[in-house]
């Protein structure tokens, strides 16, 4: 059980519960429902088994299938039993949690793979007309009302959201009188099953996760460590020490193990927790290979990896917090820049690099106005100005130290990068004192995001800082301080 928020903005309770299944001495069972101890064989591809294109020869569909076939009934019966009972499952607990009170579930939401959410083959052949029909159908046999059933979510939306609303602590705001919440921020999700992985990347702002690619789904998952550690355990069997007891209990220790891993020994045979630890982080990083378009401006992210059992790992990659030491390093000149952290993200699409190529990179900035400008009476003579710090027709970023003045609180020196798509030529004869770059107009400006620092106990206001940015495969801030 969690919280996630409905279309409202309230914070309402859901329940997840995996298509996963044991063998039980009566019948099929969801995993999750006993210790895993207590297991018998598990058996996935429940979805897969909607889709005939995934029960050819050893398609993932077919294993289910075969499986429902030895226990006498169907995939068709066994997910409509399985959906009948959670469906009561759900009430009940729902009943025994609030008391005798009227109550509705106002919304039933399945999530699917990403290779499973469309059936569009202009994209790749994916599955997910039959999939999901077949849930549908399924769910509406076991009791589910049809109005309450909504489109079908992909796992790394599902998952985002919770993050989303999790991760929306209100803060004060140093500007205004009502409380503001965090800043956006480009979160990533990788999610690794048991037989997929899927990515999606989103903006999340205020409690809410915005789609800013299509999730994405490959057929890998996580279930390779299995066989790999299996085959390990292979050499181990003798006839006091037989396979079906090695398998079972290697099954528990592992679902078992602490976030750190820890040995699993049986006699005087061991796989060392460190084997453990090099064989997941091997997995996933594998995985992030997915992510080499999304990371694209992302130099340094925190990385939480979520992992609730070995048949899932969920890798949440996340921009850095609001204070310095988590975005930039404060560096004296002539260090190795190569420390510092990311800056101000661009939007995301599948190949950025040639509008970025097109367009004018720099920071906004005031200069005195044309000496044909009109004096407003009380006002200072000044204009507004893009200060160059990429060419257009260049993919390089190499701008050289600017002189900026820290112009608000020292906790709240901020910077933001301006793109500029629709270009004339620039400002005549208006240069940048410490580098010599043109200046631009600002009518076609478009703000990338600001990047907050923190610089208490490192300037006061009104000081100076130099700041250089340069491009490799991000954007990236320099201070001297």
């Amino acid at each position: 059980m969690g919280y996630r928020t409905d279309h409202d903005g309230k914070s309402a309770p859901y329940y997840s519960f995996s298509t996963a299944m044991i063998s039980a001495p009566h019948g099929l069972e969801l995993a999750g429902l006993r210790p895993i101890s207590q297991y018998g064989d598990e058996h996935y591809g429940l979805k897969e088994s909607f889709d005939d294109r995934l029960c050819r020869e050893e398609g993932p569909g077919k294993g289910f299938r075969d499986l429902c076939a030895k226990r006498g009934t169907t995939h068709w019966d066994a997910l409509r039993l399985l959906l009948q009972d959670r469906w009561h499952y759900i009430n009940n607990q729902i009943r025994t949690m609030f008391g005798n009170v009227d109550f509705e579930i106002t919304e039933v939401v399945f999530t699917v793979p990403a290779s499973q959410a469309s059936d569009d083959l202009l994209e790749g052949e994916t599955y997910g007309r039959d999939i999901q029909a077949g849930m549908t159908q399924c769910a509406i046999e076991a009791g589910i009302p049809e109005n309450i059933i909504a489109p079908f979510r992909t796992e790394p939306e599902a998952i985002a959201s919770y993050v989303a609303f999790r991760d929306a602590k209100p803060v004060k705001s140093r500007r205004r009188k009502n409380p503001q919440h965090d800043e956006a921020r480009i979160e990533i999700v990788l999610d690794m099953g048991a037989g997929t992985t899927d990515v999606a990347t989103y903006l999340v702002l205020e409690g809410r996760a915005i789609l800013l690619r299509k999730p994405e789904g490959r057929s890998v998952g996580i279930g390779r460590l299995w066989h790999l550690w299996e085959r390990e355990c292979q050499s181990w069997v003798t006839d006091a020490n037989p396979w079906k007891d090695i398998s079972r209990d290697l099954r528990y220790h592992v679902h078992e193990m602490p976030e750190g891993c820890s040995d699993f020994k049986r006699g005087d045979k061991t796989i060392r927790a460190s084997d453990f630890q090099k064989d997941l982080n091997d997995c996933c990083d594998k995985a992030l290979r997915l992510l080499e378009t999304e990371l694209w401006s992302i130099d340094e992210a925190k990385t939480d990896r979520l992992r609730t059992s070995l048949d899932s790992i969920c890798i949440r990659m996340r921009e850095g917090g609001r204070k310095a030491e988590f975005e930039v390093d404060i560096l004296d000149r002539k260090e190795d820049e190569n420390a510092v952290a990311r800056g101000a993200s661009r939007p995301f699409s599948k190949n950025p690099l040639p509008g970025f190529r097109r367009a004018v990179v720099g920071v906004m900035t005031t200069l005195p106005v044309r000496s044909d400008a009109p004096i407003v009476v009380g006002e200072a003579p000044l204009q507004k100005a893009v200060l160059e710090l990429k060419a257009p027709g260049k993919l390089e970023l190499e701008s050289g130290y600017e002189q900026m003045t820290v112009a608000t609180e020292p906790d709240d020196f901020w910077i933001e990068l301006q793109e500029l798509m629709l270009l004339d030529k620039p400002l005549e004869g208006k240069f940048s004192d410490n580098t010599g770059r043109p200046y631009w107009s600002d009518e076609y400006a478009m703000p990338m995001g600001p990047q907050r620092f923190d610089l208490t106990g490192l300037r006061t206001k009104g000081d100076k800082v130099w700041v250089k940015l340069m491009r490799e495969t991000s954007t990236l801030y320099v201070l001297e301080v």
